[in-house]
């Protein structure tokens, strides 16, 4: 009987250290590619930031270029919900239509740990946290 109970007091004392931890987003400025930093480099955010965001933006580069390719920028950090949502609404659809021949932006916008890796439209949904699924692999050790 000793097992569950212990097993029940690692759970909450983990509960506890992700409710106390804060938020922890990607974090990454202006980069052309979705891996290097802006996959490994992750930020704690400050308290009142509840939101993780991504910005994307796919454009003809600066110099110029003799194929049209275009090239992408991504940042990626900490905001808070009404800032991450103004910026949403201030690249309307219109902006954020993702297409491989016209220049668009888009900014989402993405609660819970390190939600903000992938940089596709529905990032926002994922919802999880980088504690919850530690917390599952440490039931499923025990219970198999």
């Amino acid at each position: 009987m000793a097992l569950p109970s212990l097993f029940i007091q690692i759970l909450l004392f983990l509960t506890f250290i992700s409710i106390a931890s804060g938020l922890s987003c990607f974090s990454c400025y202006d980069q052309e590619w979705n891996w290097g930093s802006c996959a490994n480099n992750f930020t704690l955010c400050k308290p009142f930031q509840d939101t993780c965001t991504s910005y994307v933006a796919f454009h003809s580069p600066i110099k110029y270029n003799p194929r049209g390719d275009r090239i992408h920028h991504i940042s990626k950090g900490c905001d808070t919900s009404e800032s991450c949502l103004r910026r949403q609404l201030a690249l309307d659809a219109a902006v954020c239509e993702r297409t491989s021949y016209n220049d668009w932006s888009c900014v989402e916008c993405c609660k819970g740990d390190l939600c903000n890796f992938y940089i596709t439209l529905g990032a926002s949904v994922v919802h999880g946290s980088l504690m919850t699924a530690l917390l599952l692999m440490l039931a499923s050790y025990f219970v198999l």
